[in-house]
């Protein structure tokens, strides 16, 4: 058995003994928690669909530039 397949058997167990899966942090959580209170207090939660929350939830906040495509180089 050569060195690269032990490292390449290795990695494989880890991989299978950690089942390493997406989780969301704490900012997203917050966010979306706090984007909930605010479209209770404006009446907007079941009457706008998700992505329209979103905007005018980040437009409320103050968080949305003018001219900003997310594609910019800072």
């Amino acid at each position: 058995m050569n060195k690269n397949s032990v490292d390449d058997m290795l990695i494989e167990e880890e991989i299978r003994r950690v089942s390493p899966e997406m989780v969301q942090g704490e900012l997203p959580t917050m966010i979306l928690r706090d984007m909930k209170i605010w479209a209770l207090k404006k009446g907007l939660l079941n009457s706008e669909p998700y992505n329209d929350l979103v905007v005018l939830h980040a437009q409320d906040r103050g968080w949305v530039q003018a001219n900003f495509t997310g594609l910019e180089i800072l």
